[in-house]
This record gives C-alpha cells, structure tokens and sequence, in this order.
C-alpha cells in the first residue's frame, strides 16, 4: 500500500486537528482521544491491523511518595477505562 508523510506536528493536538481536518489518518492509542476523532477498523478499511503494545510505568527508586504513588493509579485507572481487554496489576 503506497503512502505519504501529509503533516508533521511535535504537538498531539496537532495530529488530532490534522486528521479532524481530514489530512490522513494516524496511529495512536485511544486514551484521551477527542471527540472530533473517529476510529477506523483496520480490516474494514483495507489496512493492516496495528501490533500490540507494551507499556511499562517506572517509577524512582528514591523511596515511597504519595504524589508518584497517586499519578501511578491515574495512569493504571485511565488505562483500564480505555481499554476493556487491558491487563494491568493493582
């Protein structure tokens, strides 16, 4: 399948309103994904389906803090509403 770079942003919202603006389409995760940006099927649309993708959260080893410990369940919590199928430790 023949492709081209249409637009380049160092910025997420960026991509996002490029793609709303219909200059192509993009590979992303669907957390925080925006209203305004539709999700294609892969197979409906002639496309290969995306591999999986590993996520790893390292924290430092400079001792317990609640601020880390609090960000670390919002990452988990955020993650576990985005996708139904995604195993993660409590």
């Amino acid at each position: 399948m023949s492709w081209r770079i249409a637009f380049v942003s160092p910025s997420l919202g960026g991509l996002w309103a490029a793609t709303v603006a219909g200059l192509g389409i993009g590979v992303q995760t669907p957390i925080g994904l925006p209203s305004s940006v539709g999700m294609l099927e892969a197979a409906g649309h002639g496309l290969p389906s995306s591999p999986s993708l590993g996520l790893m959260l390292r924290r430092s080893d400079r001792g317990p803090s609640p601020l880390v410990d609090d960000l670390a369940a919002a990452i988990r919590q955020a993650l576990r509403e985005t996708r139904d199928d995604a195993w993660l430790p409590p």
